[in-house]
């Protein structure tokens, strides 16, 4: 018989297991994509700049179909999944059960008038239609079947021109398109465009490679044919067809070669889910960018199976039944990664005596919650009140499988800092609009001070500041018995670049390393005379004669002379 015919061909693609029960055509997988609640046709919308992670995205079990089966459309009517016809065990299928992601529960609706699988189904204004197929009283259809969920009524529509089965279809600007399959004798490149309005056909610019088994969905406005088999075998092509222009585009191949997939977008990201390879019943996932014509890899199924449907809803894709050594009611969401949507730095405020180390952590998730990884955050320290100086101020780091990047710095003086964090999505290293980002604050305190150490710089001390001026110093510092400060210290850069006289008004705090050769002194000072201003001071104590002694001064004006080898003076730390 020509039906029989049909469906005992390319046994190839079966794995061994199933050749005496099964004849299967291989798959149709009617594919959708993403739609809103109030959109009717198969197009996702377009998505932000942002690259598809590999191994993103997680699958959530939920539940299971009430009726078990393979060979089934499926797609998605205002939130609502709908699943259409299919096979169960020698039973074909009229059989129609809508699924609710939000009360997680399924609803038996008005059957299809005739019973079918390897169907392929559509949205056109919130209106399903099931196209083709293949059952045992007809053998392989044109009939095309359109279900109102509002009414819950079928209708009887136009033919296709073609009969065929092992097809996919899909929507754009509510013209349904019927692309490749089987016609009973030959793998099929017929494009064929339906127009609910006026209820009639029209052929198109055929397909490049001929094929059944074909996975179809739209992204704007464009519908990709994915996979699928002919006589050359299981496929990895890619092939983008414009309705605008009619015509046909090749594309980077999908990685893994598979009939019996399902194929739907999500956020502007195609994804190609399970299927057949050979022997091998598929739980791969993987992505495929239109902007960056590449392909990821995505976390895998929780059950490997072909012939199933998909279908997207408000960022989730959903894959039900399919076939895995038998007719399966699994009812499976994956959540794709989405764009980094919020970024949480921890902690948010934080106290820490200068010389130690703070860390802040970036948190970046998209806008589901999940973590989003391999993403560069860039860090920024300041405004500083006063200036710290921060080291480092400014530092990157990329986001590990928990969406987490983490920053640390010093400071080396007393005060308080701003540090902003924002997720780099398009790696441009600018922050740009729709980029999340956050802010943290962090507290520097004097560090406690040495107990009995004292600093003293003698003899006219000077050095050639950083600015290439020559600096004149001189003063002392000692901790006493109970921790209190006593001391004064005198500084004067001569000129020209930065002329400035400063005169500690207290000593605050002052440390010493354990074998006395570097030292630290902190205070207050005015400069010229005027105002109160946060100073530190750092000093080494190189042996006697001062030839080896270093000192340097930062104020919290920003001022910083940078440590340098004294030209004459003495430091003495003991």
């Amino acid at each position: 018989m020509k039906q029989r015919a049909a469906l005992s061909r390319r046994v190839g693609a079966i794995p061994l297991g199933w050749r005496a029960t099964l004849f299967l055509p291989v798959t149709l997988c009617a594919i959708s994509c993403e739609r809103l609640p109030t959109s009717g046709n198969k197009v996702a919308p377009s998505r932000p700049d942002f690259a598809v992670v590999p191994g993103s995205g997680s699958w959530t079990t939920k539940a299971p179909m009430p009726t078990a089966r393979y060979g089934l459309g499926v797609a998605a009517v205002n939130g609502i999944l709908y699943a259409v016809g299919g096979v169960s065990g020698s039973a074909i299928l009229a059989t129609v059960e809508a699924y609710d992601p939000v009360t997680n529960t399924w609803t038996t609706k008005a059957s299809m008038p005739t019973a079918r699988y390897l169907l392929a189904v559509a949205v056109s204004d919130r209106i399903l239609y099931a196209v083709g197929g293949y059952n045992s009283q007809s053998g392989i259809l044109a009939t095309v079947e359109a279900y109102d969920p509002v009414t819950g009524t079928w209708t009887t529509k136009t033919s296709m021109p073609t009969e065929r089965t092992n097809l996919g279809v899909a929507t754009v600007d509510g013209i349904l398109y019927a692309v490749g399959g089987w016609n009973g004798s030959s793998h099929l490149s017929t494009v064929e465009a339906y127009n609910p309005t006026t209820d009639t056909w029209g052929t198109k610019a055929s397909m490049p490679t001929a094929r059944a088994d074909v996975g179809v969905a739209v992204v704007n406005g464009i519908l990709y044919a994915v996979g699928g088999g002919n006589s050359s075998g299981v496929l990895t092509t890619v092939e983008a067809y414009d309705p605008a222009t009619d015509t046909w585009a090749t594309k980077t191949s999908m990685p893994t070669a598979r009939d019996a997939l399902g194929v739907a977008a999500v956020n502007g990201i195609l994804y190609a889910v399970g299927g057949v390879s050979g022997s091998a019943i598929l739980a791969t996932v993987e992505a495929y960018d239109p902007v960056t014509n590449t392909w990821t890899p995505q976390a895998p199924m929780p059950t490997a199976r072909g012939y199933l449907g998909v279908d997207g809803i408000i960022g989730t894709l959903y894959a039900v039944g399919g076939f895995n050594r038998g007719p399966s009611a699994a009812n499976e969401a994956f959540t794709p990664l989405g764009p980094p949507a919020t970024l949480t730095l921890t902690p948010l405020t934080a106290l820490n005596p200068v010389g130690t180390q703070h860390c802040v952590t970036a948190t970046v998730q998209d806008a589901s919650s999940n973590p989003v990884p391999a993403v560069t955050v860039r860090f920024s320290v300041g405004p500083s009140v006063p200036t710290t100086f921060p080291t480092p101020p400014h530092g990157s780091g990329t986001t590990d499988a928990n969406g987490q990047a983490t920053f640390c710095y010093t400071a080396s003086l007393p005060g308080t800092d701003v540090i902003h964090a924002f997720a780099d999505a398009n790696g441009d290293g600018t922050e740009e609009t729709g980029e999340p980002s956050g802010d943290a604050e962090k507290t520097w305190t004097l560090p406690a001070s040495t107990p009995l150490c004292a600093v003293t710089i003698t003899d006219g001390g000077w050095i050639i500041a950083n600015n290439t001026d020559r600096a004149n110093f001189g003063g002392n510092a000692k901790v006493l018995a109970d921790l209190t400060v006593q001391g004064q210290q005198n500084y004067q850069d001569q000129g020209p670049v930065q002329a400035m006289t400063v005169h500690s008004t207290a000593i605050t705090a002052t440390t010493c390393t354990q074998d006395r050769t570097t030292a630290s002194i902190f205070g207050k000072a005015t400069i010229d005379g005027a105002g109160s201003y946060v100073f530190r001071i750092d000093v080494t104590d190189g042996g006697a004669g001062g030839s080896n002694d270093t000192y340097g001064i930062m104020l919290e004006t920003g001022y910083m002379s940078g440590q340098h080898q004294l030209g004459g003076g003495n430091v003495t730390i003991h």
